[in-house]
């Protein structure tokens, strides 16, 4: 080549040696500006990691609770669908109802087992979240109300948000789980089963706003009777943190649950068990025509005997996990 074109070449070779590294230079550093602010956001006081740490461990425990809950008390839930479910209403009472299901059906394809399964996944999911996230939001809430201390109305709001939550995020276990226990009942009416199509995610979630309600309005019942009974007994010297609170506290809390789900939980089990033939209102009027009013509470006595003991053993299970899990007692 000649002596232009060596000198050309030459000379952009130096300035592309020159400009590359002033170009690595400030690509690096602002890589690394990037990275350290980054960092510093997602960087976490001793505080909030604490927090963390005991919204992790709280939802553990709360899960390990559910998950036993059903698998000794799916009996109680089986009956209390079931009779929400049925035909005509029952002319005995519900524990009559009850030994006559075992009596012809067996005691496991009658009760225990249908839908059982489903049923432990469910409320271990739900009660993981409902429960695991509740001290801490009902803190939040606190910590922005007037006043002092905890109020029901925090205990009421932070159980709804988070009752609404858990059932909604496990709305298909409970799907599942209800058409399980219902098919029992229309086996013992002598009918065909109902065929159920699962071909879309929306099917999934039939039923959920009728769920997330009667879910949410349980938690506050639950957790009116249960958190504030324990509070309330605690800081008036009669009784410290221990299972004898815990028992007494849980038994306020089934009672108090069974009353404020009690419209939502007959709505949703026939609506669920109908497998989205009829709409929600429909079913509210098909409900209302052939018992009224009463209608509405049909179950309640089922959800009493569900309620009391699950809660007594969840709660019971739910504190000792706690306490194993250095969180001690829930405040």
């Amino acid at each position: 080549r000649s002596e232009p074109q060596r000198m050309a070449t030459q000379t952009t070779a130096t300035t592309t040696q020159t400009t590359t590294p002033e170009i690595h230079s400030y690509g690096s550093s602002f890589g690394r500006s990037w990275r350290q602010k980054l960092e510093a956001r997602m960087a976490r006081t001793p505080e909030q990691t604490a927090a963390l740490r005991e919204l992790g461990l709280n939802t553990v425990a709360a899960g390990i609770a559910g998950g036993i809950q059903p698998a000794l008390f799916n009996p109680l839930d089986c009956l209390r669908v079931r009779i929400q479910v049925a035909s005509a209403p029952s002319a005995t009472s519900t524990l009559r109802t009850g030994l006559v299901f075992a009596q012809r059906q067996g005691y496991w394809a009658a009760l225990h087992g249908p839908g059982l399964h489903w049923n432990i996944c469910a409320v271990a999911a739900s009660q993981g979240l409902r429960m695991g996230l509740y001290p801490t939001i009902r803190d939040a809430i606190i910590s922005v109300s007037p006043g002092d201390g905890k109020s029901a109305a925090d205990v009421a709001v932070a159980g709804f948000a988070t009752g609404a939550v858990g059932y909604l995020i496990a709305n298909p276990l409970y799907l599942l789980k209800t058409r399980g226990q219902a098919a029992a009942q229309l086996a013992f009416e002598g009918k065909p089963p109902v065929a159920y199509s699962y071909n879309s995610l929306g099917k999934l979630w039939s039923g959920s706003s009728t769920l997330v309600l009667r879910g949410a309005s349980m938690t506050v019942g639950h957790l009116l009777g249960y958190d504030l009974t324990k509070t309330i007994i605690r800081d008036s010297g009669m009784m410290d943190d221990g299972p004898a609170l815990v028992a007494l506290s849980a038994v306020a809390g089934g009672i108090g649950a069974s009353t404020t789900s009690a419209p939502a939980d007959v709505i949703m089990a026939r609506h669920m068990a109908a497998g989205g033939k009829h709409t929600i209102g429909r079913t509210v009027r098909n409900l209302y025509r052939e018992a009224g009013v009463r209608g509405f509470a049909r179950g309640w006595s089922a959800n009493v005997y569900r309620y009391v003991p699950t809660f007594l053993v969840g709660s019971m299970i739910y504190e000792q996990v706690r306490l194993q899990l250095g969180l001690g007692y829930m405040k």
